[in-house]
């Protein structure tokens, strides 16, 4: 997930200071901010072998970059979170802001979020502690202080039984839902961790950040399955298919290197195409294709198979640092640096 310390990558000044986040409220959003529909640029999409991302939706009303979006289980609500401090849910057939949580903390920081898969929670890490929230209220079921310098990134096992979450501290965290007791901590990276995602059996989960590594760890017991270091930059995000036959790692080299799962010698692909970091990459739900987004504003789809690039889109005028899959995969939802959302509809 994109570190905003580094120098080079996103330039943002952060005061390191410890401190809580508090109040429980959640506002909802008055009538006068129904999400207009800004002027967007021109949908420039480049069909090539059977794939389109045709925009259908902008969203806006963020006040800062758009850090994390995410779709709910049921497809209805995506939620995002944002450096303004708020969490925001939006109903996806309105294209409306329908509710917003303010979290106060005083560092400039965007909030990770996700869904357990049954719906019951919302996952969020404001930047020093873990919260869980009532999906649909927002309101707080638990928080407990994890991470001291930060949390970057999470994930939620298919039970819904447990949160790991990885932080500044270059420390992978398991913690049991939704009471957060925590059950163990080891250090994972000597620097930061940027991403994290744990496979569609739940047997390993892989890790990647600022020392350029990608770790692969034996899940739950967090010992250190494999290691692939490639890139010469570090790892933004990673990701692996939901067939579980692939992963990823998308680096600030401007590449993303697609990787057979057991096979670690070399890439089985290098995505090619962007201008300046690759700061996310997805596959899509059928493992056919990987969505990327970067420094470029642009989303770029390609073949996971052979590399080839199939699309690519410049609706955001600002970097692209989320990407989510909807439910059925559909859709998919892109959050950006120009504090707006876009949602577009896979044609192939």
């Amino acid at each position: 997930m994109k570190n905003l310390f580094r120098v080079g990558t996103i330039i943002v000044s952060v005061l390191l200071v410890n401190s809580l986040s508090c109040g429980d409220a959640v506002v909802k959003p008055p009538d006068t901010i129904n999400v207009p529909q800004p002027d967007v640029p021109e949908n420039n999409v480049v069909p090539v072998n059977k794939l389109s991302l045709i925009l259908l939706k902008s969203l806006s009303g963020h006040d800062q970059y758009i850090f994390y979006v995410q779709f709910s289980p049921d497809g209805k609500t995506i939620a995002s979170g944002s450096a303004d401090k708020t969490i925001r849910l939006w109903d996806f057939d309105a294209g409306k802001e329908k509710l917003r949580k303010y979290e106060i903390y005083k560092e400039i920081w965007g909030i990770p979020l996700t869904y357990s898969a049954d719906g019951k929670y919302l996952i969020g890490g404001v930047y020093d502690t873990l919260k869980v929230y009532k999906p649909d209220t927002l309101t707080i079921i638990s928080e407990q202080k994890a991470h001291e310098r930060g949390i970057q990134c999470l994930a939620v096992t298919k039970d819904g039984n447990y949160v790991v979450t990885g932080g500044v501290d270059g420390n992978l965290t398991l913690w049991t839902l939704p009471d957060l007791t925590q059950l163990k901590t080891i250090k994972a990276h000597e620097k930061e961790i940027w991403s994290i995602c744990l496979s569609p059996d739940g047997k390993y989960l892989l890790s990647g950040g600022e020392d350029k590594f990608g770790r692969i760890w034996v899940f739950p017991d967090l010992t250190m399955k494999s290691e692939i270091k490639y890139h010469d930059s570090p790892i933004e995000y990673v990701d692996i298919s939901p067939d579980g036959k692939n992963l990823l790692l998308a680096s600030a080299d401007s590449t993303t290197s697609v990787w057979k799962v057991g096979d670690y010698t070399k890439p089985a692909q290098v995505l090619k195409g962007h201008n300046g970091s690759v700061l996310v990459a997805v596959f899509s739900k059928n493992s056919r294709f990987v969505f990327s987004g970067g420094e470029d504003d642009e989303v770029i789809a390609f073949n996971a198979k052979t590399g080839e690039e199939l699309t690519r889109v410049k609706d955001h005028w600002g970097d692209v640092m989320s990407i989510c899959n909807s439910p059925g995969g559909e859709y998919i939802a892109t959050g950006s640096r120009d504090k707006t959302i876009k949602v577009y509809l896979l044609q192939e």
